[in-house]
């Protein structure tokens, strides 16, 4: 590895080292946390606009991504913060800050009123119509019309989804309404911490793409990478269209040495989560990390997970339940 790799992660860790016994993230703390990033930077050692530049587009990014809350005019007019983010951070203000998420939970609130709507009426799947994935190619929306539409489109895609699992319209109504009703919960807890949280990172991977903000969950997830061990089940997953989905096995881990006929499989569809013969705690349109924290646990303690496996062509899914006995789980550095 060379030495232009290194530095990064290094400049990672003494961030993060100087931060780690903070009761939490305050504006007050911000310009000494960037002055510490930027005297540790291979190539960044001052702010500049080209920088505000990259801290506002990332930040708006991280509030919405896919391009389903703000409108073209909500951008243009937080573009006359462009060029003074740095300034603004320089003198610890960070009024712009709030201006931006103000505009983000009025809009959130206008999507949440139509998705009702949207939920409440019919939906053609006979109809062929396409969806943009990459959102790099996808524009603000200027209009009402233009938003309700792209909502429509999102929706149906997911409705789709949850149809193919066999489950009756109804059902997946149900489900995606639970799955926005969980969303607007976690948009509502929210605080002035998480909110600073995400501005650190946009700021961080403004400086470059190896350069990270870690908040103190992640930071766990960090060290476990840098231990190359942890205490788990080996297996890693994601989150698609509201279901944690396995996505590969780790070698030598417990899920590996699980008897065939019960051994996980990537694509298994995690539904629930149970703790040895305690209740299945519903994992559906839960948060991916906070799944994860229910399935990681002291190794020798059980975890149950009830799957749902694709059969055959025009067969139900399978649905079984998997005891796994957790275990201490050595990564190669390739795995990590």
């Amino acid at each position: 590895m060379s030495r232009k790799c290194l530095i990064p992660i290094v400049t990672l860790v003494i961030v993060l080292s100087c931060f780690k016994n903070s009761q939490g993230l305050k504006k007050t703390d911000i310009p000494s946390l960037v002055n510490q990033f930027l005297s540790m930077h291979v190539q960044y050692h001052s702010l500049n606009d080209e920088l505000s530049g990259r801290i506002l587009d990332n930040f708006i990014l991280s509030l919405d991504y896919g391009k389903y809350y703000f409108y073209k005019k909500d951008i243009e007019g937080f573009n006359r913060f462009r060029t003074t983010v740095d300034d603004y951070i320089l003198n610890n203000q960070f009024f712009f800050i709030d201006e931006i998420y103000t505009v983000y939970k009025k809009r959130f609130q206008e999507s949440n009123q139509l998705i009702n709507e949207l939920v409440a009426g019919t939906f053609d799947f006979t109809a062929d119509e396409k969806i943009i994935v990459d959102r790099d190619k996808v524009n603000y929306a200027e209009t009402k019309e233009e938003m309700r539409d792209r909502w429509r489109k999102n929706m149906k895609l997911q409705l789709l989804n949850y149809l193919s699992s066999d489950q009756s319209l109804a059902v997946a109504k149900q489900k995606l309404v639970k799955k926005y009703d969980l969303l607007k919960k976690r948009i509502d807890e929210i605080d002035e911490e998480k909110l600073l949280d995400r501005f650190m990172n946009a700021f961080s991977t403004a400086l470059d793409p190896h350069s990270n903000y870690l908040t103190q969950e992640e930071n766990e997830d960090f060290s476990i990478s840098m231990k190359l061990k942890l205490e788990g089940i080996g297996v890693r997953l994601k989150s698609e269209d509201g279901f944690v989905i396995v996505e590969s096995i780790i070698t030598g881990g417990a899920a590996d040495k699980l008897p065939e006929a019960i051994k996980l499989k990537p694509g298994d569809k995690i539904i629930a989560v149970s703790q040895s013969d305690g209740e299945p705690v519903d994992v559906v349109d839960m948060d991916l990390r906070d799944v994860v924290k229910k399935i990681r646990g002291p190794k020798g303690t059980e975890v149950r997970l009830t799957i749902l496996r694709k059969a055959g062509e025009g067969n139900k899914p399978i649905r079984m339940i998997v005891p796994i006995v957790r275990a201490e789980i050595s990564f190669k550095v390739s795995d990590a």
